[in-house]
């Protein structure tokens, strides 16, 4: 099983990867970001930063989707689990406000 210390290398690749793609330095990134220079720094290095620490930079690289990933899909609706649990209807009758 894959450590967290690695997944935590492997995500401050892929930040810096991304970084650089954008031809962004760390001051602007961290600026964007609302962080400073040394918490870009440690999540490339992967030497830890906190979760809001990482959503700002992944917001301020333009990469939610990253984060929109992690969320498991909704295999059941609410709705369509109230509607499957009712009685089939068996007759439609006209409403008296209908009838007019």
């Amino acid at each position: 099983m894959i450590s967290v210390e690695d997944l935590e290398r492997s995500l401050g690749t892929q930040l810096r990867a991304e970084r650089v793609r954008q031809r962004l330095d760390q001051e602007n990134l961290a600026k964007a970001g609302g962080v400073t220079r040394a918490v870009v720094s440690r999540l490339e290095n992967g030497t830890g930063a906190t979760v809001h620490s990482l959503l700002a930079i992944v917001r301020a690289l333009g990469k939610t989707g990253w984060v929109e990933s992690l969320k498991p899909a909704v295999a059941v609706r609410p709705m369509e689990l109230i509607r499957s649990q009712r009685p089939p209807v068996q007759r439609v009758r006209k409403r008296k406000d209908d009838e007019a």
